[in-house]
């Protein structure tokens, strides 16, 4: 895979990066279309980011590419659109089902963002 890493600030580099292992659960999305969010220009250009190296990106949208132990085969090839927030599961509001509303939630930005998961 290719991924846009960010290494500092306004050092993004392109880069051949190892094809990330898919948890239990969790699928591999081939991205089909990335937006640019307004929190990525700062941090790649001038206020940096949480960690480096990064990949950036969060909004996108794509194909199922591959899947984790416990997925269906068929969702391969489905089309999907990403919730940038991860709810944990666990919380109460999560037990209730209002993941929106989840107390732990994460952001992509924690995980290989959209420039890691583009397929060339």
């Amino acid at each position: 895979m290719r991924a846009y890493e960010l290494h500092g600030v306004n050092d993004l580099r392109r880069e051949d990066i190892e094809k990330p292992e898919i948890p239990s659960g969790w699928v591999l999305v081939q991205v089909k279309a990335s937006g640019i969010c307004s929190s990525d220009i700062p941090r790649i250009f001038t206020n940096g980011t949480y960690h480096f190296p990064t990949i950036p990106g969060h909004e996108f949208s794509g194909v199922v590419a591959a899947y984790g132990e416990g997925v269906p085969e068929e969702r391969v090839g489905k089309r999907v659109g990403i919730f940038p927030l991860i709810p944990c599961r666990t919380c109460p509001q999560c037990r209730q089902k209002k993941n929106m509303r989840c107390a732990n939630t994460t952001i992509t930005l924690d995980r290989a963002g959209t420039a890691a998961l583009r397929n060339t």
